[in-house]
């Protein structure tokens, strides 16, 4: 009789544990990120430049599904490059171009006082995480980490799922598009730099082709 009473009350300890997990805010089962936060600052905080190849999947319900790939090249302050293969996106801290070479045109927006590009705005300040973004940890452990960003100011993109390998090395980045379509873009052979050639940030159009200013255009 004995053994029946220490299973019940066992049982009844497990019932009560569970009815009291079930009643807490969600926010007290989270994991804290501040101690994760602070260890990719830290990662972050002398890494100048940030190279790696890339694979982006776009699904659009009104395009339908796009994978592209290429390299990418980010250096503060403001510098970018993306070479999708037939297009480019160049910016040296004053200017951005997006060169499409099927169209021959190249479209010139001027950045020095924004908007700027907002993935160069998300890995290019990995080193002020925690003032940028609301950060929750989705998984944390020796293999890598995955993080929801949510941004503390205005923003393109209202949420972003950020994946980092053990060492804290970009992997992967998840967002939607203002126009609703998920985007996801993975990285290899990521490379943490601390200073890297400017001149591969002056685009300089090729002969033939045409110069678009929109902001001249009224657009």
């Amino acid at each position: 009789m004995a053994r029946v009473r220490e299973r019940s009350y066992s049982g009844g300890m497990f019932r009560f544990a569970l009815a009291l997990l079930l009643t807490l805010p969600l926010s007290a089962l989270a994991v804290d990120a501040g101690p994760l936060i602070q260890k990719i600052e830290a990662r972050y905080s002398d890494v100048g430049v940030i190279e790696a190849q890339f694979v982006q999947k776009t699904a659009s319900s009104l395009y339908g599904d796009d994978v592209q790939k290429g390299s990418v090249t980010l250096k503060r302050p403001l510098k970018m490059r993306w070479d999708f293969g037939d297009r480019q996106l160049v910016m040296n801290g004053q200017t951005l171009w997006i060169y499409t070479l099927a169209d021959k045109q190249v479209l010139e927006f001027d950045t020095s006082k924004g908007p700027i590009d907002p993935m160069y705005s998300l890995l290019g300040s990995l080193d002020n995480l925690g003032a940028l973004f609301e950060v929750v940890v989705v998984e944390s452990g020796d293999t890598g980490y995955v993080l929801d960003l949510t941004p503390k100011g205005q923003a393109e993109f209202k949420k972003i799922r950020l994946s980092l390998n053990g060492e804290l090395v970009l992997e992967k980045v998840a967002v939607t598009n203002p126009m609703g379509d998920p985007v996801e873009l993975s990285f290899s052979d990521v490379k943490l730099e601390k200073d890297a050639n400017d001149e591969q940030f002056d685009f300089v159009a090729p002969e033939g082709v045409e110069t678009i200013k929109p902001a001249e255009m009224g657009f």
